[in-house]
C-alpha cells in the first residue's frame, strides 16, 4: 500500500505497564480500560482521523492532512486526556493512574505504509525508554523527543 501525494500522520500509542494492570486487576477490568481508552481516543480525534486497535494494548490513529507538528499536538492532547481520566493503576511504575506512551510519524509525498509504521513505532519505543507517559516524534531517518 502506498500513500500518494498526501500529507498523512500516524500516531501509535500503548498503555504503560498494561500486563501489570491485567495481573493486578484482572483481564475483565483490562478489557474495560481498553474500551475506555478507545472511546477517549475517538472523542479526541473526532472527524480528523481514524482510531483502531493495533494489537494487544496498542492503538493506531491515522490523521490525514495533518503535519507532524499538528499530529504531535493531537497526540499530546490524547495522552493528557487519558491521564486526566484518572483510571487507577496501582502497579504502574509511572503514576498511580493509567497512562500511555505515544509515537508520531508523518508521511510526506510518497511513503509506503510499512515505513510510516516503523517510524511511528521507533518514536513510541523512544517514549517508553525515556520514562513513559510521553509523546515522541519520528521521521524515517531520526527520532526526537519533541518538536520544541
Amino acid at each position: 500500500m502506498k500513500i500518494h501525494h498526501e500529507l498523512c500522520s500516524l500516531i501509535l500509542f500503548d498503555i504503560d505497564f498494561f500486563k501489570q494492570y491485567n495481573d493486578y486487576y484482572g483481564h475483565a477490568d483490562g478489557d474495560e480500560v481498553l474500551k475506555k481508552i478507545a472511546h477517549i481516543a475517538t472523542i479526541c480525534v473526532g472527524e480528523d482521523g481514524m482510531v483502531a486497535r493495533y494489537g494487544g494494548e496498542e492503538f493506531a490513529v491515522i490523521v490525514p492532512n495533518k503535519t507532524l507538528k499538528e499530529a504531535y499536538v493531537l497526540a499530546h492532547f490524547l495522552r493528557e486526556s487519558i491521564e486526566n481520566e484518572r483510571m487507577p493503576h496501582r502497579k504502574s511504575e509511572v503514576y498511580g493512574v493509567v497512562t500511555v506512551s505515544v509515537g508520531v510519524a508523518q508521511a510526506i509525498e510518497i511513503c509506503d505504509a510499512k515505513g510510516i509504521i516503523v517510524a511511528a513505532d521507533a518514536a513510541l519505543y523512544s517514549a517508553k525508554h525515556n520514562g513513559r507517559n510521553k509523546v515522541c516524534t519520528a521521521t524515517e531517518l531520526n527520532v526526537s523527543e519533541n518538536l520544541g
